[in-house]
């Protein structure tokens, strides 16, 4: 069992093989937005005999890109070692820059994942070239649109599923998948972002487990939320009867490991139950961390429900968040209970199966991504895709929109039809009127999920739907 835990959080960092950086050959058009590392820019990348070509350039400081050189790799250790402040960057650029090395190495290839065009350094940056995606994010479709209706939103998902299989076939977990990292070319999904990615699998196959809690939280599964309390065990309940074993089959995730909450905790995680254990009674068991690839299926699945529905399901998939909670009590009822809670018009049956599944809290009861990809709901769709791999849809222009009425800002409801109650919940209308002229109401949207707060928690029945107004004042760069 102890191979589970051998994870290298730097496997990747032997493929970063930079050329030396020529000036002369690029010509900056516009910075996009600032990174964490750097900043986004476009240019111009003028070739020898062939015409100039429009890249994304990722530019980087190098002692932010070499920050976690030499730092522990191993997760299990990092997650619970005492000493924060040596703790390597969870956001990790050279591995970026690593994983998208080893993919460009690849015989195959996926259409779906953004594709890196070469990567260069001087002596104060390093800068990461990729294919220019400039759809712009699939999170900004939803949050200046409004729900996407359920025939693009199966060509999306179907696609980062098909991303998601080429990344888990080269053993690369992502671990960060959400509308945010995912770009549009031509009206096709570009899955990008890699600095929380890690190498999933051993060697021969075994599944890596990990602890250290990674991507934005409204996506982040529940077994992600391992405590760390200097301690690796922690004490739980045994169940008389393993819930839903009656009617699912519940996959192996190793011997004793059950998904169960933590005794006083308001954490669900997978635990190494001991074999004396009795049901019924209490013990204390082994924190066992999650492994990635259901993790990442349940972060498509809050992507699907954004997509159809406008808002997220919730700010945090733990027990301390009133719309989880109620989520998780009522099980496989949560996605349909949702609907009727915030008067929203039922999704059809198939669609209503998918979300289930991929947003059930145990992992071991989650359809996998081949399982995903061969639900009724989106098979044919996801079957087009695979037989042609440079399958092009319709444009991603919304043609209800009218594109006039925008331009002179005339005022948009926000919440009635789109980002709704749960949203409301966590911007302030008041944020969005003093908002400083140009300032998109995506970027007030995207900061609010990553800073999503619980007030007034409800200890019992569901909690109520706020109803605050959200308004566009103005849909200029938006």
């Amino acid at each position: 069992m102890t191979a589970v835990f051998n994870t290298n959080r730097n496997a990747f960092h032997e493929h970063v093989q930079p050329e030396i950086w020529d000036a002369s050959r690029f010509t900056k058009v516009r910075t996009i937005r600032d990174a964490i590392h750097g900043k986004v820019e476009l240019h111009r990348w003028h070739q020898d005999g062939q015409q100039d070509r429009r890249v994304v350039m990722k530019c980087m400081d190098n002692h932010k890109v070499n920050n976690n050189r030499g730092k522990e790799a191993n997760d299990k250790q990092v997650h619970f070692s005492p000493n924060r402040f040596t703790a390597p960057h969870l956001e990790d650029a050279l591995t970026e820059i690593g994983i998208f090395a080893y993919l460009s190495q690849q015989r195959d290839r996926s259409p779906f994942v953004l594709k890196m065009l070469g990567v260069f350094t001087d002596q104060r940056q390093t800068k990461l070239l990729t294919e220019e995606a400039d759809g712009g994010e699939l999170f900004d479709v939803v949050a200046n649109h409004g729900p996407v209706g359920e025939e693009r939103a199966a060509r999306y998902v179907s696609q980062m599923l098909l991303a998601l299989r080429f990344l888990q076939k080269h053993s690369i977990g992502h671990r960060d998948v959400s509308l945010e990292n995912v770009l549009l070319q031509d009206g096709e999904v570009r899955l990008m972002d890699f600095g929380n990615a890690v190498q999933s699998h051993s060697t021969d196959g075994t599944p890596l487990r990990f602890f250290t809690m990674a991507g934005k939280k409204s996506y982040r599964a529940p077994e992600a939320h391992v405590p760390a309390h200097g301690t690796m065990r922690a004490r739980v309940d045994v169940p008389l009867v393993c819930e839903g074993a009656t009617t699912l089959t519940r996959k192996d995730h190793g011997p004793g490991v059950q998904f169960l909450k933590l005794r006083g905790l308001q954490y669900l995680c997978e635990v190494k139950v001991p074999d004396e254990a009795k049901p019924g009674s209490s013990c204390d068991t082994d924190l066992m961390g999650y492994t990635v690839p259901p993790v990442d299926v349940f972060a498509c699945g809050v992507c699907l429900f954004i997509l159809c529905l406008g808002f997220p399901p919730w700010g945090n998939a733990m027990l301390s968040d009133p719309h989880f909670a109620h989520f998780y009590r009522q099980g496989d009822k949560g996605v349909p209970d949702t609907l009727q809670r915030y008067s929203k018009a039922p999704l059809s049956a198939n669609l209503e199966q998918l979300l289930v599944g991929m947003l059930r809290a145990d992992p071991s009861l989650r359809p996998d991504v081949e399982e995903c990809l061969s639900s009724s709901w989106i098979q044919k769709v996801a079957a087009e895709y695979e037989e042609s791999g440079d399958a092009i849809m319709d444009d991603d222009a919304c043609d209800f929109v009218d594109e006039d009425a925008l331009a002179h800002g005339v005022l948009v409801d926000f919440v009635g039809s789109k980002v709704e109650e749960i949203v409301a919940s966590i911007v302030d209308p008041v944020d969005v009127w003093s908002a400083p002229e140009g300032e998109a109401v995506a970027d007030l949207l995207r900061n609010a999920l990553d800073h999503f707060t619980i007030e007034n928690q409800m200890q019992c029945g569901a909690p109520p739907a706020p109803r605050a107004h959200l308004r566009a004042i103005s849909c200029a760069g938006g």
